[in-house]
């Protein structure tokens, strides 16, 4: 996957390690929400402002045909963990029904449970430890963005639901440890994130 963006002298191409995931996880007779993990893990080049960078990279998408604020969905959990050996991927979101979405090395792992610190996979007798280096992001970001995009869209945040608009969004940084049998597998790193809806329902 190649991308480029002259406005802030990037371009970059994505090349993938392994076989993209699709889920779809949301359908009512009003949309649908589908979720396409395109390079679940891949070999990046990056050109910025003349500097050309080697990493690991990720890329996925979503296609929505529903209102975001119209998900059942009161409370989000996202991230994925990169090491040498291992990868893993996780949604959650919470309300009246809980709905998660877990894999491990492309292969969906059941009845898994997700915290902010930590990922346990019973059936196969692992976790993944998640201990916070860094926060990428702490603030209302929908409201921000909103606020940006009504420069172009007048009145748009008179029409999205306040407990969408003030949701409070957590983005970390962690190193990683996946433990088998209570013995340390592996290790790497993970980004993820943690959203709040529930303020304004309270």
């Amino acid at each position: 996957i190649r991308w480029s963006d002259p406005e802030f002298a990037a371009d970059g191409l994505w090349r993938s390690l392994s076989e993209p995931i699709r889920a779809r996880l949301f359908e009512s007779q009003d949309g649908y929400l589908d979720w396409n993990c395109y390079q679940v893990n891949s070999e990046v080049e990056l050109i910025f402002e003349g500097r050309k960078l080697k990493g690991d990279g990720y890329v996925e998408q979503l296609i929505s045909t529903i209102f975001p604020w119209h998900l059942p969905m009161d409370e989000l959990r996202w991230g994925r963990y990169g090491s040498y050996q291992n990868q893993l991927v996780w949604i959650e979101w919470k309300e009246k029904q809980n709905r998660q979405w877990l894999w491990m090395n492309n292969l969906p792992v059941i009845d898994g449970r997700i915290s902010d610190n930590l990922i346990e996979m019973p059936h196969q007798d692992s976790k993944l430890l998640l201990k916070k280096v860094a926060t990428l992001e702490s603030e209302k970001k929908i409201s921000s963005l909103i606020s940006k995009i009504s420069r172009f869209i007048p009145g748009i945040g008179n029409w999205i639901p306040l407990h969408f608009l003030v949701a409070d969004e957590h983005k970390w940084i962690s190193k990683g440890q996946i433990f088998q049998n209570n013995q340390l597998m592996d290790e790497g790193m993970a980004i993820h994130e943690y959203v709040d809806f529930r303020k304004s329902k309270q």
